[in-house]
This record gives C-alpha cells, sequence and structure tokens, in this order.
C-alpha cells in the first residue's frame, strides 16, 4: 500500500504540473524524492503504472500534433521490440520474472474453463478467489489479476458486464484523462491492483478532477 500511495503522489505532482497548478521546479524536485521512493519500495506494478500512464501521454501528444497518422509509428515500434524481446529470451524465467503470475494465470484460467456451466457464468461469490497453487504452495492467494478474480467470483456475465462498463466509462473521458485510465487498469492486468483497492483508489480518481488552471489567474508556483 505504501508503494501506491507513493505512486499516486507522483502522478499527482505530474497531473497538477500539465494542468498548470505546479510550476517546473517544484514538479522537478517532488517528482524525483518519489520516484526515487516507487523505485526502492521494489513494487513492479507500480512501475507498470507509471509505464502505461507514460506512454499513453506520450501517444495522445503526438497524436494531437501529427495529424497524419505517423503517431501510429510509436506503439507498432513497440510491440515490435517486445517481440524482438520475446524471440530472443529463450534463457529468460518468465515465472520466476513474473514472481509467479504467468504460471498461476495459466491454471487460473484452466480452472474457469473446466467450470460447470453454471459456476462458468455466473461464479461462486466473494472469497473463491483465494485458492492454493503450485507456485505460491504456502498459502491461498488470489490470482494477482484482477479481471481473473472477477471472472471467478462473478463468472463469465459479470466479467463481461464489467468490461461494458468500463468501455462506456472509456467513450466519454477526454484525452487528459485518458493516461490515469490507463494506468487504473494495467494496475489491475497486472496484479490485484486498484480495482481491488479501493482506498488507494481514491487518490488515484481524485486527480482526474483536478481542472485546467485558468489563464486568468495568478501565476502558478515557480
Amino acid at each position: 500500500s505504501s508503494g501506491y500511495g507513493t505512486t499516486a503522489a507522483f502522478i499527482g505532482v505530474l497531473v497538477l504540473w500539465q494542468r498548470g497548478w505546479l510550476g517546473a521546479k517544484w514538479s522537478l524536485f517532488l517528482g524525483t524524492i518519489l520516484v526515487v521512493l516507487v523505485v526502492a519500495y521494489q513494487v513492479r506494478t507500480t512501475w507498470m503504472m507509471i509505464f502505461a500512464y507514460s506512454i499513453t501521454a506520450v501517444m495522445l501528444h503526438l497524436r494531437a500534433h501529427m495529424r497524419d497518422g505517423t503517431w501510429l509509428l510509436l506503439p507498432v515500434a513497440g510491440v515490435l521490440v517486445l517481440l524482438a524481446g520475446l524471440a530472443f529470451s529463450g534463457d529468460v524465467n518468465f515465472v520466476e520474472l513474473s514472481s509467479g503470475r504467468t504460471s498461476v494465470y495459466q491454471e487460473r484460467l484452466e480452472l474457469i474453463t473446466n467450470r460447470p456451466i453454471p459456476e462458468l457464468l455466473f461464479g461462486t461469490g466473494p472469497g473463491s478467489e483465494l485458492l492454493p497453487s503450485t507456485v505460491w504452495w504456502w498459502e491461498a492467494k488470489n490470482s494477482h489479476n484482477d479481471f481473473i478474480d472477477l471472472a471467478i467470483q462473478t463468472g463469465l456475465v459479470g466479467l463481461v458486464l464489467f468490461v461494458m462498463l468500463l468501455v462506456i466509462t472509456w467513450s466519454v473521458l477526454d484525452p487528459a484523462r485518458i493516461p490515469l485510465y490507463v494506468m487504473f487498469i494495467t494496475s489491475s492486468l497486472f496484479s490485484n491492483g486498484l480495482l481491488a483497492r479501493p482506498f488507494i483508489a481514491v487518490l488515484f480518481l481524485a486527480f482526474a478532477l483536478v481542472p485546467d488552471k485558468p489563464p486568468a489567474m495568478e501565476r502558478r508556483l515557480p
């Protein structure tokens, strides 16, 4: 939770700077301290969140300034680099790199697909996502993926309805809020993220309410 809270503070600094409420000097000073803390906490999910926020913000900026569609080269290049990395990663243990997540994901997906039809469609309720695994053998744990946990708890019906809600929310967002939204979803795709941490999630969601500073107001903090 401390890692998530520190990440929220860092994202808050970025948002306040982008909206014009915080100047470059204060943003650099506070942001540097917070980045050091985020790295020190060693919560890799928060690193993924910051990466998702940053790459989304860059893509939106490029899209706004490159009307000819060349901004699409960025995600295409990213996919090619990822594929090249996977192609030459024969010695990389992805189970160890992901702290066992990839193995657990595979086990849980097999469990879901082999369920009886009623459980597959409607789930087995809260708490049923806490299960043992071959990797985390010492204790029953959740999937470290909120979407897989949701499929276990509420079934495919609940999962589809929830994804529909996310899509509808995406459709009404303005570009300034999209990086926050992508970061929010990313946390739950790779861990028991913000969808499962409502008290921490409020810190992130609060920054979506920050308006742009009106030009008529006095100069922002230096």
